[in-house]
């Protein structure tokens, strides 16, 4: 007879030891847990039958080790929907069996661009010593044809896969590097349908261009955003094509998203963003806040003051002219028709009738020899009378008549 284990505590050694509590939540304050996204390397075999019973290997990393017995769990679903029962998993080694593949697919179930939406991440790919002429082209017509110039640059590139964000990664530009490019592609999956609008930065120049599938099963591929200038990090609005026009995509839809860059004399970047629907802001956002600065330029304030004195004070001399033709009123609009006015200074003027009181003014100040305020001129007229009124200052011209005569105006030459 065998005896069970004390399940009291034996002897043992105390410690102090410093523990801290860390509460991991989102910005609104909901808590999550760790999630760890595996990576495939392989899938053996490529083929199966479509009724299952396919044995699949999957090598890689991150696989729940389930020989552990952690509470872990793992679910494969092959594409187009049919499940892999998990026979067993490591941390780099999984296998499962087929099942029969469902009847019906969607659009989703076909490539894009030979391609299917898998695992995480952005595969990027930098090309380095990339000063060849055919890419620094004018920045007039090349972003939509950047990608096919970089790949033609016959230029073996250093390659890795990025899982958090869409920048250039520090490990492969340790240095600084001039002239080099670079070709990034990832899958975008919607998990909220609606409008998409996807963004652009980067130095000195580059393209997204995106594809996907449309319900009725028709592939569609567009040149998303492009910049022709360099943009600063984390700025997407400084020309308008670095925004994408709306792409309209269900839950679950995917886009090839690739991405083309070049980078002249400083280490550059490219970063890709997406504008996602969301009708129902967290409790946490804010309002926006924007603040205008508006440059000016200050001068002091400065008053004109403008004295004059109506036609007919006492100050002026006062002079009518009065041209009247009844039988023949077509003579007052005649530019044939002049009138010869005699002053009291000797000096004679020689005017056509239809002269406006502007001119008359001019012609009346030279005559006098006088400042453009001594003199004033209306004109008034009617079917058949004109009138001049002439005002000259007295405190300026002390004596002044005058007298007009009708004449025919000589025929120009």
């Amino acid at each position: 007879m065998t005896s069970r284990p004390a399940l009291a505590p034996g002897l043992g050694v105390s410690k102090n030891m410093n523990v801290t509590v860390h509460f991991e939540a989102t910005a609104q304050g909901d808590p999550y847990m760790f999630q760890l996204y595996a990576e495939v390397d392989s899938v053996s075999p490529a083929f199966g039958s479509l009724a299952g019973g396919t044995l699949l290997t999957l090598t890689g990393r991150g696989f729940p080790d389930l020989d552990q017995q952690l509470a872990d769990n793992v679910t494969v679903t092959l594409r187009g929907g049919a499940p892999c029962r998990v026979v067993s998993s490591s941390y780099t080694t999984l296998t499962c069996v087929t099942a029969e593949k469902p009847a019906g697919s969607s659009a989703d179930d076909a490539p894009i661009n030979g391609l299917y939406p898998g695992m995480r991440g952005v595969q990027f790919d930098v090309y380095y010593n990339a000063n060849v002429a055919s890419i620094w082209r004018p920045w007039s017509n090349w972003a939509d044809q950047l990608d096919g110039a970089i790949t033609s640059l016959n230029i073996t590139p250093a390659s890795t896969v990025l899982t958090d964000r869409w920048v250039p990664p520090i490990a492969l530009l340790a240095e600084p590097v001039e002239y080099w490019c670079s070709r990034s592609r990832a899958f975008f999956t919607a998990t909220t349908a609606g409008p998409h609008v996807f963004m652009l930065s980067a130095d000195d120049y580059a393209s997204l261009t995106g594809t996907w599938v449309l319900s009725n099963g028709t592939q569609v591929r567009r040149l998303l955003a492009n910049l022709l200038r360099w943009s600063e990090i984390n700025n997407f609005y400084t020309v308008p094509t670095q925004m994408s026009q709306p792409i309209q995509l269900e839950v679950g839809q995917s886009i090839l998203l690739e991405g083309a860059h070049c980078n002249t004399i400083s280490r550059g970047h490219i970063q890709v963003g997406v504008l996602v629907p969301n009708t129902r802001p967290a409790w946490g956002s804010v309002s926006e806040y924007q603040q205008i600065s508006i440059p000016v330029s200050r001068a002091l304030r400065t008053v004109q003051y403008t004295y004059s004195w109506p036609l007919g004070s006492v100050l002026d001399h006062i002079v009518n002219l009065t041209f009247s033709s009844p039988a023949m009123p077509s003579l007052l609009v005649d530019p044939r028709v002049g009138f010869n006015l005699s002053l009291s200074n000797g000096r004679t003027i020689t005017l056509p009738i239809t002269v406006p009181a502007s001119t008359f003014q001019a012609t009346l100040r030279q005559a006098l020899a006088v400042g453009n305020d001594a003199v004033g001129v209306s004109r008034f007229n009617s079917t058949t009378t004109l009138n001049f009124t002439l005002a000259v200052s007295k405190r300026v011209v002390p004596t002044f008549s005058a007298n007009a005569t009708m004449v025919l105006l000589p025929e120009a030459e």
